[in-house]
């Protein structure tokens, strides 16, 4: 049922921004599994609109929970040099 909540919100989220790409990232994704990215996807697919440019992949992070901490990370050392 979480599938189907989530891939409503990233079809309204694909309507809104129409990214390339989409990754399903956390914990969420990393326990359940393909097949919740393969439902979430399916449904996110049903929901948004078409587009020129094709409709974006959807994949589950490589990262799982480590994706947060290290885009953040990222940002304060892009931030750093940036000075």
């Amino acid at each position: 049922m979480s599938a189907r909540y989530a891939g409503v919100a990233i079809g309204g989220v694909i309507n809104l921004l129409d990214p390339a790409v989409v990754v399903i990232g956390g914990g969420i994704a990393e326990a359940a599994g393909r097949r919740y990215v393969d439902w979430l996807s399916e449904t996110a697919y049903r929901e948004a609109l078409p587009s020129a440019d094709g409709r974006p992949s959807i994949v589950a992070s490589r990262l799982g929970d480590d994706a947060g901490l290290l885009g953040a990370a990222l940002t304060a050392f892009e931030d750093l040099a940036a000075r």
